[in-house]
């Protein structure tokens, strides 16, 4: 495949392919440690870990309260959340204005287009985020 390639575009998928196993090592670990299955009992990870499963528990509740959302069950440092919207495309980008950066699933072959992906932050960022959320939402709905 990559020989019909010109050798610029070689390079760069070689460099996309390394990126996104280097992604993959890197998110397998950070699973192990949101789930507790650290690797260094006893050491700031497993601190850590436990920071970010309570900070993703209480962004869960946070965003119940706003009406239609609905964050999705997880075990990472991310949570899949279902807005009340046929297209989040919208909502993400005005959250990239206000200067919240969410991932959002729009390929219609997903079928995840009402969705976002959210990592989950410190609190004060997390609480951010379900503030912009929110009022972009009210505005929709008005």
């Amino acid at each position: 495949r990559s020989r019909d390639l010109r050798p610029g575009d070689r390079r760069r998928a070689a460099r996309r392919d390394e990126a996104r196993h280097a992604a993959h090592r890197h998110q397998r670990h950070q699973q192990r440690a949101v789930e507790g299955r650290v690797l260094y009992r006893g050491t700031a990870g497993e601190a850590l870990a436990r920071r970010i499963v309570a900070d993703r528990e209480a962004l869960a509740d946070r965003l119940r309260q706003i009406p239609g959302v609905e964050p999705m069950p997880s075990a990472t440092n991310f949570m899949l959340v279902r807005l009340p919207v046929a297209d989040a495309g919208p909502v993400v980008k005005e959250l990239g204005n206000r200067g919240v950066f969410v991932r959002h699933f729009g390929r219609p072959d997903l079928k995840l287009g009402c969705y976002l992906r959210v990592s989950i932050g410190t609190p004060e960022e997390n609480e951010i985020f379900a503030q912009e959320l929110a009022a972009i939402l009210a505005g929709a709905a008005a």
